[in-house]
C-alpha cells in the first residue's frame, strides 16, 4: 500500500524487492494462523516497513489484520483477469506466458475538473485517434496487455476516479500512472 501521510492513496505490485520477501513470510504466517483458528475467505494485512538508520536493513511490522478483501484485492484482481495470470513464489506477478506484470493504482484520484463529467464523457475521451494522443497513451491495450483500467466512476461527480496502471515493469506502470494523473489534470471533454 501507498500511504499519503497516514492516509490510503493506493497501492503498487511488487512491493519493494528490499522487504518482499520478509512481507510474504509474515503474511504467510498470518494466513496459517487464521487457518488453524477457523477463518475462511479473504483476508489482508497491513505492514508497515522501516528502515534501520545504521544498517540500511529493513524491520517489518504488521499493524492490522482485516478478514476481509483490502485496498489491494481490486487492482490484484484486475491484473490477474486482464492479464491472465498470478503472482509467484517469488513475489512477482507473471502472465500465464511467463511475461512480468506491475501495477500502481489508486481508488482516489482526485481532480476538480471531473465533477461537471459524467461517466460517459470519460469513456469517450479514452477514444484513441490521432487527435487524442494523450488516450492512446494509457488506454488499456488487450493485445499487448498493459494500459490503465478505470473504476469508481460512480464517484466522478465528486472529481474523484479509480484507476490500475499495469505496465511490463514497475518503471512502466508508473509512468502510466502519471501519464494518467496528466490525462485527468487536463481533461475538460464534459
Amino acid at each position: 500500500q501507498v500511504l499519503a501521510g497516514q492516509v490510503y492513496s493506493g497501492c503498487r505490485n511488487p512491493c519493494n524487492p528490499a522487504y518482499r520477501a520478509s512481507i510474504m513470510e509474515a503474511g504467510l504466517k498470518v494466513g496459517k494462523f487464521l487457518a488453524a483458528h477457523g477463518v475462511r475467505g479473504h483476508f489482508s494485512v497491513d505492514f508497515l516497513a522501516c528502515k534501520k538508520p545504521k544498517s540500511g536493513s529493513w524491520d517489518v511490522y504488521a499493524v492490522e489484520v482485516n478478514l476481509r478483501q483490502g485496498g489491494t484485492t481490486h487492482p490484484q484482481a484486475t491484473m490477474a483477469l486482464l492479464c491472465n495470470g498470478s503472482i509467484c513464489s517469488d513475489g512477482l506477478f507473471r502472465t500465464n506466458e511467463g511475461e512480468f506484470r506491475c501495477y500502481v493504482a489508486t481508488d482516489c484520484s482526485c481532480h476538480e475538473n471531473l465533477k461537471s463529467c459524467t461517466e460517459k464523457s470519460l469513456i469517450n475521451a479514452l477514444e484513441c485517434s490521432s487527435s487524442n494522443p494523450a488516450a492512446c497513451k494509457i488506454r488499456w491495450n488487450k493485445v499487448d496487455r498493459i494500459g490503465v483500467v478505470f473504476h469508481l466512476f460512480k464517484f466522478i461527480s465528486s472529481g474523484r476516479i479509480g484507476f490500475t496502471a499495469i505496465g511490463r515493469s514497475i518503471e512502466e506502470a508508473k509512468t502510466l500512472f502519471n501519464d494518467t494523473v496528466r490525462f485527468l489534470d487536463g481533461f475538460h471533454g464534459c
